[in-house]
């Protein structure tokens, strides 16, 4: 997995942690992407087929409502966890120069 994937799956379940339950299409643009982007595509599978999120079509066209799952929640709050914690180390550094 590229660090450019590793982000988008972050953004994602931190997006869905903060909204709740989502329109795939409107997930995609909050996160920066496209629908029909092979980058979103991969995304949604990966995290589809790791259990951290499920996909259920909504009858019209290719759209999906977007949703956590347990463990998608659970790694939603360590992912906004560890950037806290960056950040707040970055800040640290910062008021000491």
């Amino acid at each position: 997995m590229t660090v450019e994937e590793r982000h988008l799956d972050q953004r994602v379940l931190r997006t869905l942690m903060r909204h709740g339950q989502q329109n795939e299409g409107k997930l995609a643009a909050k996160c920066r992407r496209g629908i029909f982007m092979e980058s979103w595509r991969d995304c949604v599978l990966r995290l589809t087929s790791a259990g951290l999120m499920t996909a259920t079509p909504t009858g019209h066209g290719h759209s999906r409502v977007l949703e956590l799952t347990e463990a998608g929640l659970a790694k939603a709050s360590e992912t906004k966890a560890q950037r806290n914690e960056r950040t707040f180390k970055e800040v640290m550094s910062e008021a000491h120069l």
